[in-house]
C-alpha cells in the first residue's frame, strides 16, 4: 500500500536523481563550453529550456505547473551563469597554469575538492528551488 508520504517520498526521490543528472551533464557541458566553442555556447544559452524538455519528458505537468518549472529553471541558469562559470573558468586557468608543470598528487587533490565544492554549491541552490517545485507536483 501507498501512503501519502511515501508517494511524497517517492516524488521527491524521483525529482532529485533527476536533477543530479541533469546537473551532471549540465557540469560537464559547461566544462566543455569554456573551451570556447560556439556552438556549446548555443547549447548551453539554451540549457533551461533543454531541461524543461527534458524534466518533462519524466513528469507530466499541468498547464498550471509548466509556467512554474519554466520560470524556476531561468532562473537557476541565470544563477549558474553569474556565479558557477566564472569560478570554473577561474579553475581552469589555474589547471591550465599546472599543465606545464610536473603536477603533484596535492594540486590534483585540490582541483578535485575544488570541482565538488561547485557541485554541491550547485545542488544547495537547486535544493530549496526542487522543493517547492516538487510541492507544487500533483498526479497528472
Amino acid at each position: 500500500m501507498i501512503t501519502t508520504s511515501n508517494a511524497v517520498m517517492f516524488k521527491s526521490s524521483l525529482i532529485l536523481r533527476i536533477i543530479r543528472h541533469a546537473l551532471c551533464m549540465l557540469g560537464i557541458l559547461a566544462l566543455v563550453l569554456l573551451s570556447g566553442c560556439s556552438s556549446l555556447k548555443l547549447v548551453y544559452n539554451q540549457a533551461d529550456e533543454a531541461a524543461y524538455w527534458w524534466l518533462d519528458s519524466y513528469v507530466d505537468l499541468t498547464d498550471k505547473q509548466k509556467p512554474l518549472v519554466k520560470d524556476t529553471l531561468r532562473y537557476l541558469h541565470q544563477w549558474h551563469r553569474q556565479t558557477q562559470l566564472p569560478e570554473y573558468v577561474a579553475l581552469l586557468r589555474r589547471v591550465r597554469a599546472m599543465a606545464p608543470h610536473d603536477v603533484q598528487a596535492d594540486q590534483v587533490c585540490a582541483v578535485t575538492q575544488e570541482m565538488q565544492n561547485s557541485f554541491i554549491a550547485v545542488l544547495h541552490q537547486v535544493e530549496p528551488e526542487a522543493t517547492k517545485l516538487i510541492s507544487q507536483l500533483s498526479d497528472a
